[in-house]
């Protein structure tokens, strides 16, 4: 689980350097050898899901070696808000 501890690293340095600390930025194994990243900041708040994907895929893609990223099955963005009202599953 190297590959997801070295996306949760960027993203939380990245969010702690623009002032917006997460609240939650974890990775969790969601297959063998894949992982999944959840990322709570209030940084978020006020983005469309687009937004969110394209910000934080854009930071890892310059801050992550591709082999890593490839391991990355997917990044669950979210604002606290959200996050608190939905346990963080979207819904």
């Amino acid at each position: 689980m190297q590959a997801g501890t070295a996306v949760e690293d960027a993203l939380r340095k990245w969010l702690v350097d623009l002032g917006s600390p997460p609240l939650v930025a974890e990775a969790f194994e969601s297959s063998p050898g894949r992982f999944r990243v959840q990322v709570v900041s209030d940084y978020f708040k006020d983005m469309s899901l687009f937004e969110r994907q394209r910000v934080v895929w854009d930071l890892l893609r310059k801050t992550v070696d591709a082999q890593t990223l490839h391991l990355c099955a997917g990044i669950h963005v979210n604002d606290v808000d959200e996050y608190a009202r939905t346990g963080g599953n979207g819904d």
